[in-house]
């Protein structure tokens, strides 16, 4: 077993910090582009729900992956020697990856897709920062 030198408390105090605060600069950023018109309250995203983007629904898509990071971030630290490397390797895949599933939601505006991959960018850059702090300076290289 490869252990790095790590506190779980700091883990879950700066995932639950990073979490706040990607929540709330996300909904902040629904807001703003629900006001520059990038968001339409009444645009459908999922036809079988039937339900629109809300600042609810986007506090939810943002806390819970970020949850699960947090979870991930504590295990890279309890058991390998280069969490952050390997974290952060994994959060730019998975931002990668999520980049794609707004221009998939059907007929969905350019504009509005756009505005839910800047969501995504901040969620993903929220949740590695503040985790990056949380190990020793000899663990983020």
């Amino acid at each position: 077993m490869i252990t790095s030198s790590f506190s779980s408390g700091r883990i879950v105090r700066a995932g639950l910090l990073g979490i706040l605060l990607a929540v709330v600069l996300n909904v902040a950023l629904y807001y703003l582009f629900v006001a520059l018109g990038y968001l339409d309250r009444t645009f459908i995203v999922n036809p079988e729900s039937g339900q629109p983007v809300t600042a609810g629904a986007v506090a939810g898509a943002t806390a819970l992956p970020l949850l699960l990071a947090t979870g991930l971030f504590w295990l890279l630290a309890r058991f390998t020697r280069r969490p952050v490397l390997i974290f952060g390797s994994i959060v730019g895949v998975f931002l990668l990856g999520s980049l794609m599933g707004p221009f998939s939601i059907p007929n969905v505006p350019q504009e509005m897709a756009i505005a839910l991959n800047v969501m995504h960018v901040v969620a993903a850059g929220v949740i590695f920062l503040a985790l990056r702090r949380s190990v020793p300076v000899e663990n983020q290289r």
